[in-house]
């Protein structure tokens, strides 16, 4: 279980040093913004910003501590939106980071055609897509997330199954499919983790990257 734990605690280091390989060349975004999550990502930003925006469907208290306890505070908000409507102007951003937010979406085409619209020409969106319902990932989250909701929610086995089928209502295959044909003309690129080949029962994610053509 230590392991387990230990190698889930090191995969958001693994998709950031992802991105960062991908976009090493780059010292300074002007528009950045966050989807999903709510300030767990700010400590592996390395590259300069004006804005940086954070968006997500619930307000967390830790995550706005996260963004005051930051030194760049003045140039960081927090949005309190939904996905699919996004209080923002069109060819606003110069990068779009999206992880762990996709597979949760009920109308994930509006929330995938809204994050182009907000996106610029020449932009780079970046998806984190888990490989749900693939036998890895599903193995380690049933001894780690469902293992802890079990226990600390005193829910049964049958409702742990419940709750998580209606938190991810979107599996990989169809999450990648709709990003295929929504971002058609655009530049697409998919990197597997921990393996290069497509295997949704061996990977535990992947990363695909849009470079945006307006």
């Amino acid at each position: 279980m230590c392991t387990i734990k230990a190698y889930l605690g090191f995969l958001p280091m693994v998709i950031i040093e992802n991105l960062r390989k991908r976009t090493k060349l780059v010292s300074f975004i002007q528009m950045f913004l966050k989807l999903g999550g709510t300030g767990e990502h700010l400590k592996f930003v390395r590259h300069g910003f004006d804005k940086y925006s954070l968006l997500d469907i619930s307000e967390n208290i830790d995550g706005l501590q996260r963004v005051k306890s930051d030194p760049r505070e003045s140039r960081i908000r927090f949005i309190l939106a939904d996905a699919t409507e996004m209080p923002l102007k069109s060819d606003d951003f110069d990068r779009v980071l999206v992880t762990c937010v996709l597979h949760h979406i009920p109308n994930l085409e509006m929330a995938l055609t809204e994050i182009r619209r907000v996106a610029k020409s020449g932009a780079t969106i970046d998806f984190y897509v888990p490989c749900d319902p693939g036998m890895a990932y599903r193995w380690i989250r049933h001894w780690t997330s469902h293992f802890k909701q079990k226990r600390n929610m005193d829910l049964t086995w049958v409702e742990v199954k419940h709750l998580w089928a209606l938190e991810h209502r979107n599996h990989y295959l169809g999450v990648v499919s709709l990003i295929k044909g929504i971002y058609v003309h655009d530049e697409l690129q998919i990197t597997r983790f921990p393996f290069r080949f497509f295997s949704l029962n061996l990977n535990l994610y992947s990363l695909v990257s849009i470079q945006v053509k307006k």
